[in-house]
């Protein structure tokens, strides 16, 4: 009885998370509040009121084709790169680590996609490392590039022939 009760509650709590899954944006929320004075008798309202953005017309709706779509493929952003921070943190907790994907919203393979990059830009330290981050070495604090596609000159053993590696190699090799 109780496994069916913390079954319901597991699915409830998926539910609950997907209904509360925060909105990706590309830029950021214009939150821009416009202060009033009103007076009437012995008595000063002040009022803040939503000011609409002029960028409303750019905005991304949802269309009937794109419902079942997550935010990264709605907004056909396949080809996300490390360097895009900006729309990498929205993935990352306060701690460092990346949310689930029942709460980002996002396909799997998407979801994979963002951990890899989030990965990659926090060795880069474009982003921060969680705290809980073990350092290697002193290396650790230098700076990391990715070359995307990986050069030829990555694998220097693929490219030179056998006949001129080094004796010391091929006896290590056999």
């Amino acid at each position: 009885m109780s496994l069916i009760r913390n079954k319901l509650l597991f699915h409830f709590n998926i539910n609950v998370m997907k209904m509360f899954a925060r909105n990706i944006s590309v830029s950021s929320v214009n939150r821009l509040k416009q202060i009033q004075y009103q007076e009437r008798e012995d008595t000063i309202t002040v009022e803040a009121v939503k000011v609409t953005s002029d960028r409303k017309d750019k905005l991304i709706h949802k269309t009937d084709t794109h419902k079942d779509c997550c935010p990264l493929c709605r907004l056909n952003l396949r080809r996300l790169d490390y360097t895009d921070v900006l729309i990498l943190k929205q993935f990352v907790e306060s701690s460092g680590k990346v949310m689930p994907q029942s709460i980002t919203g996002l396909c799997s393979r998407m979801h994979n996609r963002v951990i890899q990059l989030v990965k990659k830009a926090q060795t880069c330290q474009l982003l921060p490392r969680p705290h809980d981050y073990q350092s290697y070495g002193p290396w650790d604090q230098l700076n990391t590039y990715y070359e995307w596609p990986r050069r030829r000159r990555d694998q220097p053993m693929e490219i030179i022939e056998p006949k001129y590696w080094a004796s010391d190699y091929q006896q290590n090799k056999l």
